[in-house]
């Protein structure tokens, strides 16, 4: 899951944002019983709608709760716990607390004769028992603590971006973002699950090939070869359903991993935030008191002395969640996104858990006052009165989530959200554990029209944009003049994503403007979007409308033999010295540092971690260690030079960067040596102080060669940043030039030169790591980087307009 990222320069006073919970977790292991109390505020909604599930009846709900919030605080005061994701691992603890205490009066029997008794068999859930076996799940658990926080949170507790801001130390556009990346990284995730299992060459090359499959973004050819391998593969089918579920229900994947059986009720009492339909939301609250029924029968059950032979065989429970599950996931269209709010919710805790006692099962002395987000205090408690009906069409793209690059095809997902209609409130009878649910007339939208007006030579490539879109090319005067897709009727609250798939010239790139209109019979909605597409043989890594600002740094890991006197003495560079790994008081590690300087207030909203080497391979990982503390960082994506031997690992660090001295270390084993070698790292980032701009971030490893450039366009008039990480850049080679517009950038007919000015060395053999502040005159210009003589290998581009 996720954490707050660290701002940059100096830190952030309290009128800038409230700490998120990694901070308020630091400052509980600190002692701060007052951070404490603020996670305890954040997270007893949550806690207590799980154990209401549970739990027999209030009183048992309440200790439960309260018992595992004092064992959490015992937890976190010994150093061990969440780093960040709190709400998770405080649901887990609860479940692991309630059977604990199932086990524990299980065993009180007065009788003087205990041989019959044998030991006391640990319990498996087998919802997590049967999920760990899933791609999915597996999938989840492979992903860092950050990614796992966020969707928990926006997928899991349907929360808005709003609301998980202040727990992450985001804005609400870094957390649509981050939650972005984070969807697509489980799904690589979970592709990469299956490919781990098996070894057959075509099920490999289909594996690849799914997600695309199921978001309609393949080649008509690629299609019929994908669809061809499924019919006579049923593990590649069963991947590929799997997936169309990951797809459609992330919540039904993810909860049960932490709340096993206890999931699906856990998910129903959500639903007294998501706008249903009227008889849908009756159905449902039904449902929630039949869950809740089941699942005291079955702990009834498990407290029974046949009881025992149940959890070791798992057979009652699994069977129950396998009806629930069979339930839930029937239903092929979940309920919309949440738009209401409880009415009257109670006032928060006035005090925190108190210090445990030294038996920390014994619950704090102070109990937890009413959940401020839980429904009414009683079935008759009144309705929620109905919020205004939006009379347009939401349209969005995610500031990061489109593969859009310059002479290719690509994807550009469009997200629009459908205009409310009349809310009706509806109650249940589950005496407090369903809540009430507020409901949107079940009326549908009549055929919902887009038409994108995209940038001139931009063309369909699919006429299929997945989730029952199709589309097709509208043309004025012989030329493309927009692209215009249909989808079938669309409830009102609800969502869908066109995922078009275009054809993108070479001469279109940088941020370009789609226009687009939706349309119905009667509701209507318009949107201009700005869409970052990367340059020719890179990819974009970040891009954002309301960052300010990028900023680089970087080092070696290589150095000449016999230093410092090799140092000395004309044509310093890598290709006339013999390289070898920088290592100090350890030989076996190579190790640099440089200083990442951000301006004062700076809150990073985006980090990346490169490093390189002009060999195969680089290492599979290596040691960060700074400000925010050492931490091992595994590669999460290469690139392979095409002109030449060099490979690029990256990794995303956001929630590690913040201004300061950070030094990178790696095996000496498996870095390169010996004449024309290099070997280096780089940090690059994108920050925020305000004002809003243009903010892009685009990696890969780009070789332009001959009298090839990289060409990037960048709209806009005034003071522009632009942040290069280049390789190889030899200071004795000349003709490697980089422009933008009729302004030169560097020094003229010497971009790479080995200089990286955070390092606090003169030469950095190979690395360059500078970001270049420019006053451009026109609105129109391009960035061009040609390489002449000294063939430089271009790693990142990062660019602020």
């Amino acid at each position: 899951m996720a954490t707050a990222p660290h701002p940059g320069g100096e830190p952030p006073t309290d009128a800038d944002s409230p700490p998120g919970d990694a901070e308020l977790i630091i400052a509980t292991r600190g002692g701060d019983t007052t951070a404490y109390g603020e996670l305890y505020a954040r997270h007893v909604g949550a806690a207590k709608r799980l154990a209401r599930i549970l739990a027999r009846d209030g009183a048992e709900a309440d200790d439960l709760v309260s018992e595992t919030f004092a064992k959490m605080l015992t937890t976190l005061r010994s150093g061990r716990g969440p780093d960040l994701a709190f709400r998770a691992y405080l649901l887990t603890m609860l479940r692991n607390t309630f059977y604990d205490r199932v086990r524990r009066d299980k065993k009180v029997e007065y009788t003087d004769d205990l041989t019959r008794h044998d030991r006391g068999e640990s319990f498996e859930d087998p919802a997590i028992a049967g999920l760990d076996r899933r791609y999915a799940a597996r999938a989840f658990k492979r992903l860092p603590e950050r990614w796992q926080m966020v969707l928990w949170h926006t997928e899991v507790e349907g929360e808005s971006p709003k609301d998980v801001a202040r727990l992450l130390g985001l804005s609400p556009n870094g957390v649509s973002a981050l939650a972005y990346r984070a969807r697509e990284r489980l799904r690589q995730a979970f592709l990469q699950e299956h490919a781990n299992d098996t070894a057959d060459p075509e099920c490999g090359w289909t594996a690849e090939r799914l997600g695309a499959r199921v978001r309609a973004g393949l080649s008509q050819r690629d299609s019929q070869k994908v669809d061809a391998h499924l019919e006579s593969c049923t593990a590649c089918k069963l991947l590929f359903v799997e997936l169309g579920e990951l797809n459609q229900s992330i919540p039904n994947v993810i909860a049960p991993i932490f709340l096993g059986t206890a999931a699906v009720p856990y998910l129903l009492s959500l639903a007294g935030k998501v706008a249903v339909g009227a008889g849908v939301a009756g159905l449902y609250a039904q449902f929630v008191k039949w869950s809740v029924t089941i699942l005291n029968r079955i702990r009834e059950f498990f407290q029974s002395p046949a009881g025992k032979w149940s959890a070791a065989g798992g057979g009652t429970v699994a069977v129950a969640a396998a009806v629930l599950a069979f339930l839930l996931l029937a239903n092929d269209a979940p309920p919309p996104p949440p738009s209401a709010t409880p009415a009257n919710p109670a006032a928060p805790a006035p005090n925190p858990p108190a210090e445990p006692p030294n038996d920390p099962a014994e619950p704090p002395p102070n109990p937890p006052g009413p959940d401020p987000s839980s429904p009414g205090a009683s079935p008759s408690s009144p309705a929620p009165a109905p919020s205004p009906s939006a009379k347009d069409f939401a349209i969005f793209t995610p500031e990061i989530g489109n593969d859009l690059v310059a002479g290719s095809d690509g994807t550009l997902p469009i997200t629009i959200r459908s205009p409310e209609r009349a809310d009706v409130a509806v109650a249940d009878d589950t005496g407090g554990q369903g809540g009430w649910f507020r409901a949107a007339s079940a009326e549908a939208e009549d055929v919902v029209t887009l038409v994108a007006a995209v940038p001139e030579g931009v063309g369909l490539a699919s006429r299929d944009a997945g989730d029952g879109w199709s589309c097709a090319v509208t043309e004025q005067g012989g030329t493309t003049a927009g692209i215009r897709c249909t989808h079938p009727a669309l409830r009102p609250g609800g969502s869908t994503t066109a995922r078009l798939r275009l054809d993108v010239p070479r001469q279109v790139s940088g941020f370009q403007t789609v226009k687009v209109t939706v349309d119905t019979r009667d509701r209507r909605g318009e949107a201009e979007l700005r869409v970052a597409i990367a340059p020719q043989g890179m990819t974009t890594a970040f891009a954002s409308v309301t960052a300010s600002g990028v900023a680089t740094t970087g080092n070696t890991l290589l150095t000449c033999k016999h230093r410092p006197e090799c140092l000395q003495g004309p044509a310093l560079d890598n290709h006339t010295r013999r390289m070898v790994p920088w290592t100090g008081e350890d030989p076996d590690l190579a190790s640099s540092g440089a200083k990442l300087t951000l301006p004062g207030g700076a809150r990073v909203v985006w980090a990346g971690l490169y490093w390189t080497a002009s060999a195969r391979s680089v290492p599979r990982e290596v040691v960060l260690s700074g400000p925010g503390g050492k931490h091992r960082i595994g590669a999460e994506r290469t690139w392979s030079g095409s002109e030449r031997t060099v490979t690029q690992a990256g990794a995303e660090v956001t929630d590690l960067i913040r201004g300061g001295t950070w030094t990178v270390s790696a095996e000496a084993d498996q870095l390169p040596y010996g004449i024309t070698n290099y070997a280096g790292w780089s940090i690059v980032v994108a920050y925020d102080t305000g004002p809003d701009r243009e903010v892009a971030v685009y990696e890969g490893l780009s070789q332009p060669r001959g009298g090839s450039a990289l060409d990037l366009q960048i709209r806009h008039k005034g003071r522009i940043q632009v942040g290069m990480v280049l390789w190889d850049g030899d200071r004795c080679l000349t003709g490697d030039t980089a422009t933008v517009g009729d302004r030169v950038i560097g020094t003229p007919g010497n971009l790479g030169q080995s200089r990286t000015p955070g390092s606090g060395e003169d030469h950095t053999f190979g690395v360059d790591a500078v970001t270049y502040d420019i006053d451009v005159p026109a609105d129109e210009n391009r960035l061009r980087i040609v390489t002449g003589w000294d063939p430089i290998d271009i790693g990142v581009i990062a660019t602020a307009a």
